[in-house]
């Protein structure tokens, strides 16, 4: 029985995630990905086609590229709070608490405009609600319950 198959919770994929490392140390390293399939198969006792292999190997990468934007656009958004959190004590120059000012309100219309859209999606959807629906005909006198 191959390692996926005799420990629950361990996928093939989760397998190819966990040695995304190694596999890509030794593609740089000039193995080809054939010899990477075999070192694969061996180290972890499962039996693969190369290209189910390939196809893993595709889809962890696209996943660690993702969690990688993911995880660079929280480090942007934290840097981005911790500066705003962080003002000196020093006294500003007029130009530069408006400025602030300017930027801080944009930011604010931002976030309420998000908040706008996210109330109108909601609204929608509650008016596509088909209990919804069928409470406001009763209501109305349209159909009996």
């Amino acid at each position: 029985m191959s390692k996926s198959q005799n420990k629950t919770g361990c996928t093939l994929s989760g397998l190819v995630r966990t040695s995304l490392k190694e596999i890509e140390s030794q593609q740089y390293g000039g193995l080809s990905r054939e010899d990477v399939w075999e070192w694969f198969c061996a180290k972890h006792g499962v039996t693969v086609t190369k290209a189910t292999f390939v196809n893993l190997l595709y889809r962890a990468r696209k996943r660690a590229k993702k969690e990688q934007i993911k995880k660079a656009h929280l480090a942007g958004l934290s840097v981005q709070q911790v500066a705003s959190l962080a003002l000196s004590p020093q006294r500003k120059s007029s130009s530069s608490v408006n400025g602030k000012k300017e930027q801080k309100s944009a930011s604010e219309e931002a976030q309420n405009d998000k908040i706008s859209v996210w109330r109108a999606r909601k609204a929608e959807l509650e008016k596509s609600d088909p209990i919804e629906i069928i409470k406001k005909l009763q209501k109305a006198g349209k159909i009996k319950a």
